[in-house]
């Protein structure tokens, strides 16, 4: 399928490049006309269209992006038939046929970054250059696999007996994307899996599956017919796939809640498995750290991506010493973030990806108020825009029990860190205290 069947941009996300506010948006929504792209997903080398679509939306404009395929049982059936039939040739045995397809990925990645960085921005809100260099990650994964030769490991070796270390593909394994980081994390599988010789099925999430379609056809130029295929739809599509017999392994990233039903099902067939969840994150700033430069790290730990990264900050123990003035900087820089359309050259915080992950957010902050907390900076951030803008929030005076900032809260989005003093390390009994961590730093 040619090139100029998948838009580099939206109409909308092109007039707001020659904005300098959101205030004339809203007539561009209006007047002008979408030019709405059907997506295919990728089966045996070959296009499948489905028999039904779904629209996906720019968070942005609520503007309709493209239509992606709405898979079936048989799809997906016929998806790791022809995963199965790809590891039957020389893929799964000729490291080097492996190695030359990993490089030419990485080829195509760099080739087309500006295409797959815009249509990325468009599908999940990030700003432009966020999503370039998600491709540009994608193409040092692949070009680090392509240069990375299988080694060969011998544990003992006697006249009595010969003990080494065989690596072999697994099979057919099935990747389930989130849609935070839709192309790094999909690569951070796809790199390793496709280098070790195994055929994948991957299921993009629904509402960020465009820019994973539009690579995997451009991927099957590099890659044997059958090696890489998708699927895409709702939570139905995913379940089935981590409960086909077929499939071998299944990598998962998404929510905690989500993980558990991952690895119920996968029970089923004693699939291997491999889970990334979410967290509720902690970090620690002790007496003697420099308010002046810890404050814009810790800014972006929190609110990378909108907050949308499963290893960002949410709760901040700050010694009591200089508790006021890394607030008062952390409130500074939630003052000072410009947040806008990706495509806008200027934007530094695009909105929330999705209407439930907005309402969730809107929720804590809500809920943080209600106990008494004081929220900084919060608010719709783009009022005449119809997306999920929301401002970087800085929230202190919040309860320990309360579920924004306390045990078991775990958010994606700018509800933004939870600041708390201390003056003795009692800090370090609530950060252990939270079982849904993931990472902790010290400052």
């Amino acid at each position: 399928m040619g090139q100029n069947r998948y838009p580099r941009t939206g109409p909308v996300a092109d007039a707001a490049e020659s904005l300098t506010g959101c205030e004339d948006v809203m007539s561009f929504v209006a007047n002008v006309e979408p030019h709405i792209q059907d997506f295919h997903n990728l089966s045996g080398g070959k296009p499948v269209r489905g028999s039904a679509t779904y629209s996906v939306f720019n968070p942005a404009t609520l503007e309709v992006v493209g239509r992606a395929p709405l898979s079936t049982a048989a799809d997906l059936d016929d998806a790791v038939v022809a995963a199965t039939a790809a590891l039957k040739g020389n893929w799964s045995r000729d490291d080097g046929l492996r190695r030359e397809a990993l490089a030419a990925c990485a080829d195509i990645l760099d080739q087309h970054i500006d295409e797959l960085s815009r249509l990325l921005s468009l599908e999940q809100g990030k700003p432009v250059v966020s999503a370039a260099g998600e491709v540009r990650i994608a193409s040092r994964i692949c070009r680090y696999y392509a240069a990375r030769k299988a080694r060969s490991e011998m544990i003992r070796e006697t006249d009595a007996d010969r003990v080494a270390v065989l690596r072999a593909p697994v099979g057919v394994v099935g990747l389930i994307i989130p849609w935070n980081f839709p192309i790094t994390i999909l690569f951070m599988k796809l790199g390793p899996a496709l280098w070790s010789g195994n055929s994948i099925v991957i299921k993009p999430a629904p509402t960020t599956p465009l820019t994973t379609l539009r690579l995997a056809d451009l991927l099957s130029a590099a890659l044997p017919a059958g090696v890489l295929n998708t699927v895409t739809g709702e939570g139905d599509i995913g379940e089935a796939l981590v409960a086909h017999p077929g499939i071998a392994k299944i990598s998962f990233t998404g929510s905690t809640a989500t993980g558990r039903r991952v690895m119920h099902s996968a029970s089923s067939t004693l699939k291997r498995l491999t889970l990334e969840l979410g967290g509720n994150d902690a970090a620690i700033v002790l007496d003697d750290a420099n308010p002046d430069a810890v404050a814009p790290r810790l800014f972006a730990s929190a609110f990378t991506n909108a907050g949308q990264l499963c290893a960002a900050v949410k709760r901040l123990y700050v010694h009591r010493r200089i508790y006021p003035q890394v607030v008062e900087n952390l409130q500074k820089l939630a003052r000072e973030t410009k947040v806008g359309i990706g495509t806008a050259a200027a934007t530094q915080m695009g909105p929330v990806n999705n209407r439930m992950q907005f309402d969730r957010i809107r929720g804590l902050v809500d809920e943080a108020r209600a106990g008494g907390a004081n929220v900084y900076a919060d608010g719709e951030a783009l009022p005449d825009l119809p997306g999920y803008f929301l401002r970087p929030a800085i929230v202190t005076g919040l309860r320990a029990d309360c579920a924004s900032g306390g045990r078991g809260a775990v958010r994606a989005g700018p509800a933004g860190a939870s600041v708390h003093g201390y003056g003795r390390c009692h800090c370090t009994s609530q950060c252990h205290g939270i079982r849904a961590r993931r990472i902790g730093m010290v400052w």
